[in-house]
């Protein structure tokens, strides 16, 4: 029986994972600090470079960066050896390697100007693949506060006029209840403006008014003690160990004065004197700025549209209501908005479906001109139409290809990728005698999706309660029938397990299939990708990518007749992909592909259906690439028919 399948995608904007329907609008808020990147502290970065040169690099101006002798590592682990990071001005680049290479620790370093001789002036911003927090703003508030500097400048001189007013008429409520109120004996302050003088509030802002107006002042001095804080630490990061010193206690110091405005508590009186001048000081900077803020709403609404929010949704949903993918959308167009010199983007279709990819797409080919990007993706579709060059990220260095992806897979492996790295379907294990038969055969279902990777984390934290006494039967298992086989065959293992440890890619397999020897685990994981010392390591312990393949070779042990593939290329790297894709074509059972990777799609299908408008349609061509090519084409006349973009 030859492989059957079909992929389902769906097209529709607004039928992703974002919640219910409009909720009531949020008040403008205040701009909350934007989220933390992951500590650069854990990254240890080096530059084979003289302290003249590094000054240098910083201080450039033509947008370029060529630094040398880059040297990376995180703990014992070195990721790059003397590497050369050499990003042109304006290029876009495709950056791929394995899972657990470092392509991902390299833009952080980036991100963070953790590297010595990094330009020291150049706007960076950088789209990560963790959950984005969210709050009581909108999507298109969040994008004007967040990625114009327009934006959030007019969110906080908005914050402090209101307290001002506030405050003002506080003080004029104040008179009219008479001097005897405001005075004690011998014309000492009133316990109330005694306990405002301290920072309690209340005295000469009216209580809750002049609240208001010491948040708003102290959170502009907080604001700009970060800011200066964070630019001392950077400014350490990258010097020698003869300057660093200095500069280490530099940043020491604008830490501590950074923590000593957070906490700092202003009397009303005092905020009152500086409220002025800090607005003054904000309209001056807005004046500099120039620009309109009607222009930014329209871009920002565009922007909104193109990644899929409707302008109702876009206007009135909170963020905090919105999923993850949702709110990775809002932060990538933060990005785009702000226009930054270098834009880095790690796996940024990984939320998107297929309309709004190819609108990402037409954007940054054509649209953010001037603008660097550093961009990691597993969709080689995507990488083809956005990436102008290719950087390949293997053995510690950093090699450069003047073309696309498939440009280079055709000249630039040598050979490499010619063999099959893993044969995730075909080559699971046969049953341990003959063929499965019987008068009533029963469909097996094996089933696999994004979430397989964290569900593996809960059966694991599962099985180790359960291993100490604490836990109840069964975690779960991420592979259709797979769990019921673990459920059936842990119990005698308790004891062992108690031995083995945390739970790891061997013991989950063994609790499956306990009939295997040690040495036919680990040939079985090998299939899949998993070798020996990743087999062998806690799952907790393992990255995102390797613990997808963990999850595809359980939910495969069971040999199901039916096995169900949504958005499995999630956390892969590109060869893993490909990988994938052949081996699903030589799978004997039937196989359902929901994706919204194309070139996948097109690799793996022999019927292309697609789900749009509430229904389920199969395209009317018979080769699946002609469908797909169709289905495409339609989507990017939609595209282009919205005008699209929305930028300059």
């Amino acid at each position: 029986m030859s492989a059957s399948g079909f992929g389902a995608f769906d097209s529709s904007s607004d039928s992703g994972d974002e919640r219910g329907g409009p909720a009531p609008a949020a008040p403008r808020q205040r701009r909350p600090p934007p989220p933390a990147l992951a500590p650069a502290a854990e990254l240890e970065v080096t530059v084979q470079l003289s302290r003249f040169h590094l000054e240098t690099l910083e201080g450039s101006a033509t947008g370029d960066v060529d630094i040398r002798g880059l040297c990376l590592g995180i703990g014992d682990r070195e990721l790059l050896r003397d590497a050369h990071l050499a990003l042109r001005s304006g290029v876009r680049y495709g950056l791929i390697g394995r899972n657990g290479v470092g392509k991902s620790s390299l833009l952080r370093a980036c991100a963070t100007r953790v590297i010595p001789g990094f330009p020291r002036d150049m706007k960076v911003l950088y789209v990560q693949q963790e959950m984005v927090p969210g709050d009581g703003r909108s999507a298109l508030q969040t994008l004007l506060d967040e990625g114009s500097a327009r934006g959030g400048l007019a969110a906080r001189i908005a914050a402090l006029e209101k307290a001002m007013e506030e405050a003002e008429e506080g003080e004029e409520a104040e008179d009219g209840d008479g001097e005897a109120e405001g005075e004690g004996e011998r014309g000492e302050p009133a316990a109330g403006e005694a306990e405002a003088g301290r920072g309690g509030g209340g005295g000469g802002g009216g209580g809750g008014r002049g609240r208001s107006l010491v948040a708003a002042v102290q959170a502009i001095l907080a604001t700009r003690a970060a800011s200066s804080a964070v630019e001392a630490e950077q400014t350490a990061a990258r010097r020698s160990r003869t300057r660093g010193k200095e500069a280490l206690r530099n940043a020491r110091e604008a830490r501590e004065a950074a923590r000593r405005a957070g906490e700092q508590q202003l009397s009303p009186d005092a905020a009152a004197s500086l409220a002025p001048q800090l607005l003054a000081e904000l309209y001056e900077r807005l004046d500099e700025l120039g620009g309109s803020e009607e222009q930014e709403a329209l871009e920002a609404t565009s922007l909104l549209e193109g990644l899929g929010f409707s302008a109702t949704r876009a206007r009135e949903v909170p963020t905090r209501e919105l999923s993850g993918g949702w709110r990775m959308r809002v932060a990538l167009a933060v990005a785009l908005l702000a226009q930054p010199q270098l834009l880095l983007l790690d796996e940024p279709t990984n939320h998107l479906d297929i309309q709004s990819i190819l609108w990402l797409q037409e954007h940054l080919a054509n649209r953010c001109e001037g603008v660097t990007v550093l961009l990691v993706s597993h969709d080689a579709a995507f990488l083809n139409a956005v990436a102008q060059e290719t950087v390949v990220l293997r053995d510690g260095r950093l090699e450069y290809f003047p073309g696309t992806y498939d440009a280079y897979m055709q000249l630039g492996l040598n050979g490499s990728g010619k063999s099959s790295l893993l044969r995730v379907l075909c080559g699971a294990l046969a049953p341990a005698a003959g063929e499965v038969a019987s008068p009533c055969p029963r469909l097996t279902v094996a089933c696999l999706d994004q979430h397989s990777g964290r569900r593996l984390l809960r059966e694991a934290a599962a099985m180790t309660a359960a291993a100490e006494g604490a836990g109840g039967g069964g975690g779960g298992g991420s592979g259709g029938s797979g769990g019921a086989a673990a459920a059936a065959s842990g119990g005698g293992r308790e004891k062992e397990k108690e031995k083995e440890g945390p739970p790891t890619a061997v013991s989950m397999v063994q609790a499956r299939a306990p009939q295997l020897k040690p040495q036919e685990v680990y040939d079985y994981l090998g299939k899949f990708a998993v070798p020996g010392p990743v087999a062998a390591t806690p799952v907790a312990a393992l990255s995102g990518g390797q613990r997808c393949r963990v999850a595809l070779a359980l939910a495969m042990l069971p040999r199901p007749h039916v096995l169900l593939l949504d958005e499995p290329t999630n956390h892969l790297d590109l060869l893993m992909v490909q990988a994938l894709a052949a081996a699903v074509r030589e799978w004997e059972g039937a196989v359902v592909v929901a994706s919204h990777d194309l070139r996948f799609l097109r690799d793996t299908c022999s019927e292309v259906w697609v789900v749009e408008g509430g229904t389920a349609s199969r395209q009317a061509q018979p080769e699946p690439a002609d469908a797909i090519a169709a289905f495409v084409a339609r989507l990017l006349q939609r595209v282009r028919r919205k005008g699209g973009s929305g930028r300059r």
